[in-house]
């Protein structure tokens, strides 16, 4: 079963590394986590440049027999930067 959610994204943690690159992270949907997981490289490459807690997601996937959602696909709504820059003049 396909679903679309829109949460922030919490507790990013990559599990495995090489060959395969395999990471987890939870989804807050109101009250409700749903626990997630992807080796979509291009999910993997947006997911590891955000904050905890601070970025609202909208991705789709599919739940595997875990009850995880296996994210194929990630689209950042609001992009929160970890920094701040500031211009010496």
């Amino acid at each position: 079963m396909q679903k679309n959610l829109i949460g922030t994204i919490d507790k990013i943690k990559p599990l495995t590394d090489y060959p395969v690159t395999l990471i987890r992270f939870t989804l807050l949907v109101g009250d409700e986590r749903v626990n997630c997981v992807s080796r979509n490289k291009e999910v993997i490459d947006l997911v590891m440049g955000l904050v905890n807690g601070k970025n609202s997601v909208a991705l789709h996937g599919y739940y595997n027999r875990r009850k995880q959602l296996n994210v194929c696909k990630l689209i950042v709504q609001d992009y929160y930067h970890s920094y701040e820059m500031k211009c010496r003049a």
